[in-house]
C-alpha cells in the first residue's frame, strides 16, 4: 500500500510539474520588446472622410518565439482616439492575416483605416493612431504580454493651426519609433502571474516533504518488523 502511495504522489509531482512549466511559459519581454512596430505614420485618403493609410513596420512577425506553445500566436492591434479623448481598439488581426493580407515588403505593413463614427468628423480635430503587438494564447486568448506601442501618428490639425504636413515635425509624432514602457496593467497581471506561480513552487515543496516523510517512515516500520 505504501509503494502506491508513493507512486500517486509522484505521479502528482511530475503533473504539477508539468502544469507549471505550461504555465510560466511565455515569450520574454525582452523578445516581446523586439517585435514593437515603428516608424508609423498616417497618410489621409483624399474624398473620404476621415479615412487613412496607415504604414508601419514590424521585425519578425510570424517567426517562432521562445516560450509559445502550439496555436499561440502574436496579434498585431491597432488603436485610434479623436483628439484628447481616450484611445478606442479599432483591428486585431493575427500573424498569419497580417503576413499574407497586410504586408507590402519584408517587415513593412500597410492598412486603411475608415472613419468608425461616419462623417462627424470635422477634418480638423486631430486622430491619432498607434500599434502594438499581443501575444496571444490558444491564437485568441490575451495575455497582457505586449511589445509596447509605436509612435503616434495623426491625420488632422494638430494644433496651433499646423498642418498634418507641419505636424509631422512636431512632438504628436515623435521620431524615436519604439516606446518599450509596459502599460500597468500587463505589470498587475505579471504581478500575479508571479504569485501563483510562487504558490505552485509552496505547494510542490510541500508534497515533496510529505514524500520523504511517508518513505521515513515506511522504512522505519520495515525495519522495526
Amino acid at each position: 500500500m505504501t509503494k502506491k502511495v508513493v507512486a500517486t504522489l509522484l505521479a502528482a509531482l511530475l503533473a504539477l510539474g508539468l502544469f507549471c512549466l505550461h504555465v510560466s511559459a511565455a515569450p520574454s519581454a525582452a523578445d516581446m520588446a523586439g517585435l514593437a512596430p515603428y516608424e508609423l505614420t498616417a497618410e489621409p485618403i483624399p474624398d473620404e472622410n476621415g479615412a487613412a493609410r496607415l504604414t508601419f513596420k514590424i521585425d519578425g512577425l510570424g517567426a517562432d518565439m521562445p516560450g509559445m506553445e502550439p496555436g499561440d500566436d502574436i496579434h498585431v492591434k491597432l488603436e485610434y482616439k479623436l483628439g484628447a479623448g481616450v484611445w478606442e481598439p479599432y483591428y486585431d488581426y493575427g500573424s498569419f492575416e497580417m503576413l499574407e493580407g497586410f504586408q507590402r515588403s519584408p517587415g513593412v505593413f500597410q492598412f486603411r483605416f475608415a472613419w468608425v463614427l461616419g462623417s462627424e468628423w470635422d477634418g480638423v480635430e486631430p486622430v491619432l493612431f498607434r500599434v502594438y503587438c499581443e501575444y496571444m494564447q490558444g491564437g485568441n486568448v490575451g495575455t497582457d504580454i505586449i511589445s509596447g506601442y509605436s509612435n503616434e501618428a495623426i491625420i488632422g490639425v494638430a494644433g496651433g493651426g499646423e498642418t498634418p504636413s507641419q505636424a509631422e515635425e512636431s512632438t504628436l509624432l515623435p521620431k524615436e519609433p519604439r516606446d518599450l514602457e509596459q502599460p500597468e496593467e500587463s505589470s498587475g497581471a505579471f504581478a500575479i502571474s508571479l504569485v501563483f506561480l510562487l504558490w505552485i513552487g509552496g505547494g510542490l515543496l510541500l508534497l515533496l516533504l510529505v514524500i520523504i516523510i511517508i518513505v521515513v517512515i515506511s522504512r522505519k516500520k520495515k525495519r522495526n518488523a
